[in-house]
């Protein structure tokens, strides 16, 4: 094995050209799949925030307007629950915006209670989440949406100012459409003079002892008008969303990749006819096919494995580039995949020019011909 990563290394270094130029071509095809893998993480991120803790007896009730034109508070909404014994628990958020009165720049929030963590999956991607004190409390805080984080430059440690309130950025939470706006303690506003905060609706989440009895929950006593789904229902609309978008993405990410691939294969039988001749001889003193293979096989992953660890090494930069048109994220998702890729492509390019090389008489090989 070691002579067989002795003669690898030995050829790369011999035709450092021409595998410059491999490698080259071979960072330009996997780049862009890389960036397809990384959008398809995004949203696979992004789809842990329908992933309710207990979905498959929950209901989800989502109302954009307040009938009565007055503010919901969550001891109404457990007042209402107790004349369901089935209702086991639930969540309120309140969903406002704010309006800044100087620039006019806007901003969206959601109050959440202490119970919003054992219904929702929350991906914080960098700080922390609320404490169970922070939220009883009413702590100046809040999580951030990555939206937010990128658009304005904020991050953790940071301060965002409304009105006469100071929120302290604990935390970035993944950004996608169902959860675009930013997290505060329900109680936060309460003592503090926030202008330009109008209520736009609210999103209740609850826990039954059993799915069926979803239809007996009368929401209108609320006040609200709205219209509430089961939690399965509302997470597989989610996930069938995000496979449409990731289907496509894929395909076109795999098109791109073969068609780059298949142009390498051109180059790397070129360069195996500028083997053949010492290839041949190894094979007529003894040495088996099998060896020749994998001196193929080892030399491509090489080449490959230096291309896709370059890529990992410019994430990034990449991601400064490509986040204004694809969402983007780099996680295991994405590593483990280029790197199946990666040895699955090594393997198959190494075959294909391997079974083009036995095609050729040892023979003629050995004279060059």
């Amino acid at each position: 094995m070691c002579f067989l990563l002795e003669q690898t290394m030995k050829s790369i270094r011999k035709h450092l050209g021409i595998n410059l130029v491999i490698a080259g071509t071979l960072f330009v095809a996997y780049l862009f799949f890389f960036v397809v893998c990384c959008y398809i993480e995004d949203g696979l991120l992004g789809l842990e925030s329908f992933s309710f803790k207990e979905r498959d007896r929950s209901v989800y009730y989502s109302a954009s307007v307040l009938e009565n034109d007055e503010q919901l508070y969550p001891e109404e909404v457990e007042d209402f629950s107790r004349q369901y014994p089935f209702l086991e628990s639930f969540t309120m958020l309140e969903y406002i915006y704010h309006t800044d009165t100087i620039s006019n720049q806007g901003i969206s929030f959601y109050r959440v209670d202490e119970h919003f963590s054992d219904h929702f999956t929350i991906p914080i991607l960098k700080g922390r989440y609320f404490t169970l004190e922070e939220i009883q409390n009413g702590s100046p805080v809040c999580v951030i949406g990555e939206g937010l984080r990128l658009r304005s430059g904020l991050d953790v440690g940071d301060s965002l100012t409304l009105g006469e309130c100071s929120l302290k950025i604990i935390g970035v939470m993944k950004y996608n459409a169902n959860m675009g706006a930013n997290l505060v303690p329900y109680k936060t506003f309460e003592d503090y003079t926030v202008p330009g905060l109008r209520i736009q609706g609210y999103e209740i989440v609850a826990t039954l002892s059993d799915a069926s009895f979803a239809s007996q929950i009368n929401w209108e006593e609320l006040g609200l008008s709205g219209e509430a789904v089961s939690c399965t229902e509302y997470f597989n609309n989610g996930a069938f969303s995000l496979l449409q978008r990731s289907s496509v993405s894929l395909l076109v990410g795999i098109l791109v990749l073969v068609y780059a691939l298949m142009n390498l294969l051109n180059i790397m039988v070129s360069k195996m006819d500028q083997q053949q001749k010492n290839l041949g001889i190894r094979v007529a003193l003894g040495a088996p096919y099998w060896k020749v293979f994998l001196q193929f096989f080892f030399e491509m992953l090489i080449l490959i494995t230096t291309s896709v660890l370059t890529i990992f090494c410019c994430e990034p930069v990449i991601n400064i580039f490509t986040r204004k048109y694809l969402n983007h994220y780099f996680g295991p998702f994405t590593f483990f995949t280029m790197v199946v890729v990666s040895i699955v492509t090594s393997l198959c390019l190494s075959f294909l020019v391997f079974r083009k090389f036995k095609r050729v008489e040892i023979a003629a090989a050995v004279k060059g011909v």
